[in-house]
């Protein structure tokens, strides 16, 4: 294998692997003079290299895009269940409740129907100003 291919033209380092299968073997020995080329250069692995941290830097990008959504997201659940608790408390609506907390039925904590929270709350909500007298104090 040595004597036929020059280097691993998947990762460009200058050693075949042992492990390497019968498929990737075949793609080697097919390589064209440019793809040898870019390898004998050292341009090869450089590519890889760039590949690859281009990857990484992708995947920490992801994780703190993720990361700030999910600190969003929380900031809006705290904030929609303080709308929640003064709901309960000023105008005794029933049936909203706080994110992360199960409703009281069995069906809820069977369903998981709790992570749809701010949809079920805007939809009770919607309900109750329907029936209110005075739409404006809710």
């Amino acid at each position: 294998m040595k004597d036929n291919v020059k280097g691993n033209l998947f990762n460009g380092t200058d050693e075949v692997e042992l492990n390497t299968t019968l498929g990737e073997a075949e793609v080697l020995f097919a390589a064209n003079d440019n793809v040898n080329e870019l390898a004998e250069s050292g341009n090869l692995k450089q590519l890889h290299d760039n590949c690859n941290n281009l990857s990484e830097a992708a995947e920490s990008s992801y994780i703190n895009c993720k990361d700030r959504l999910m600190g969003l997201i929380g900031a809006g659940h705290n904030k929609e269940d303080e709308v929640v608790e003064t709901l309960h408390e000023d105008h005794e609506i029933t049936g909203i409740r706080k994110h992360n907390i199960f409703g009281e039925s069995v069906f809820d904590m069977m369903c998981f129907t709790y992570k749809m929270a701010s949809v079920e709350n805007l939809s009770i909500l919607a309900g109750e100003i329907d029936r209110a007298e005075d739409k404006l104090s809710l």
